[in-house]
């Protein structure tokens, strides 16, 4: 899968992609671009280490980096805010 790919697979709303990040059991720490649940989750699956911004994500190797879906987002928003202590490391 690709990286867009794998992204639109997280799911079309926030608790979409909570559900997603709860089944596979993916946890990180809050404010921590490389350390969030979403680029543990990105990193596992794609060997890269990655990190996710406000609305994109970056790899070591990439120049150009990948606009996050609004449901991602909106995500890491909630996850930042203490929305979601369970998926907290």
């Amino acid at each position: 899968m690709t990286l867009d790919e794998t992204l639109v697979a997280m799911g079309n709303t926030e608790n979409e992609v909570v559900a997603f990040l709860r089944a596979r059991h993916i946890t990180g720490s809050r404010k921590d671009s490389e350390k969030c649940p979403v680029a543990e989750y990105l990193s596992h699956e794609t060997g890269e280490d990655i990190g996710v911004a406000e609305k994109f994500i970056y790899t070591l190797f990439s120049k150009v980096p990948t606009a996050l879906p609004q449901s991602v987002q909106d995500f890491i928003a909630g996850f930042d805010a203490g929305k979601y202590p369970d998926l907290e490391r």
